[in-house]
Parts: C-alpha cells; structure tokens; sequence
C-alpha cells in the first residue's frame, strides 16, 4: 500500500505551478498595497458590477479579472482585491465588521460602511463563489470578536475557507443576516436565485434585487 504522502509526479508538478503562480500573485498584491502578507483565497475571474440609484440598474464598471482575499499587516486587516484585466483600475475594498454583505446565486452584493455604492460581483465558478462568500463571512465575524482588536501578530489569523490553505508572504453559501439591510434599502425583496452566464449578468442581478428592466 502506498504511502498517505505519495505524491504522484504530475500532482506534485501541479501543486509546485499552483504556488507558484500563488507566489506572483502576492507579489503582485504587495507591490499595490505594501501591508498585504498573505492570499486567503481566490477566485480566477469575477466581473464587477454597480448600482445606479439614479436609473434603478446595475452598470458594467468595465473591472474583471481574478479576485483576491488578502490578510495584512495593518488595520483593516482584510481587503478584497480584483486586478482588473479589462482596465488599468483594479477593484479595492476593505473587509469590516459592518460591511453589508448578500449573497444570492452566483453573486456577491455588498455595501461598504463608507459609501452610498452597492456593488454585485458575478462569479464564473460555483465553487469558487461557495469557498469566498463563506470565507468573507466568517472574517466578518471574526471581525465583531475582542480577537479581533488584540495587537496583530502572526497568530492573529482569521478562520481560512474549506479549501486547501494558501501560502502566506515567505513561504453552499447562506445569506448574512446584514445583507437583507441591502434589500430594505432598496425597497425590494429577492427571488429565487437563478445562474447565469457573464453576457447575462447584469439582467440576472437586477432580477436579484426585484428591479424591473428599464422601459423599451
């Protein structure tokens, strides 16, 4: 019988690419933001929507690309990231305890504490969007914890997502309850999620949030 460790060569070959690429990646992220020392998780292609108040839509904000949850070395301690592949400006946002958060279908909607935006990410992959919506939550309730305020340290880590843990510098999902304050503001209740396809996303995501298409 085979060693539990046995690694066959093309697994290993895979894992060594995977850090790899891991590894540019958080160099990438602490070039932008110096303070970050680790990638929690990542999903490989998430596109970027906002809410328009004025015209009761969502509007393409031309920002796709991977997305990053990142632990850092100052406070806030987390933030999301999205290098942006169809633009020079990438997607920032610092991870809170107040931070308003609903997750419906393949989407992500959430309202900073500091801003009037909603913003709705679309994901391509379910299992991604499954691994990040949990993860971010249970940084948020890490975040309303006394451990949360101790000084930061490298034992201060939040819990990690069910996916297998990523390398630090150096080396089915359910709504949060202050999402539905994401709804009340708007006035609108959610329907059954639905899944989508990129070309459909801003449809879908309207059709989240109860808004009708605008008038022919």
């Amino acid at each position: 019988r085979k060693d539990a460790r046995y690694q066959s060569p093309l697994e290993a070959q895979r894992r060594a690419t995977q850090q790899q690429t891991l590894q540019m990646n958080l160099n990438v992220l602490s070039r932008i933001d110096p303070s970050v020392i680790e990638i929690m998780d990542m999903a490989k292609h998430v596109v970027v929507y906002k809410f328009d108040t004025q015209t009761n839509g969502w509007q393409k904000i031309d920002i796709e690309g991977s997305l990053f949850i990142t632990r850092r070395a100052a406070h806030p301690t987390h933030r999301f990231f999205v290098l942006n592949r169809s633009g020079i400006h990438n997607y920032e946002q610092d991870i809170t305890p107040d931070i308003l958060l609903q997750v419906e279908g393949s989407y992500l909607i959430l309202r900073p504490p500091d801003s009037p935006n909603i913003i709705g990410m679309w994901f391509f992959q379910d299992e991604e969007h499954v691994a990040i919506t949990t993860l971010v939550q249970s940084i948020v309730q890490f975040l309303k914890t006394p451990a949360a305020n101790a000084p930061l340290s490298p034992q201060h880590v939040p819990p990690k997502s069910g996916r297998p843990p990523l390398p630090a510098a150096g080396g089915a999902s359910a709504t949060n309850h202050a999402g539905a304050s994401i709804m009340g503001m708007l006035g609108q209740q959610a329907p059954s999620p639905q899944q989508s396809s990129p070309e459909a996303a801003s449809s879908a995501l309207k059709g989240i949030l109860g808004i009708a298409p605008p008038p022919v």
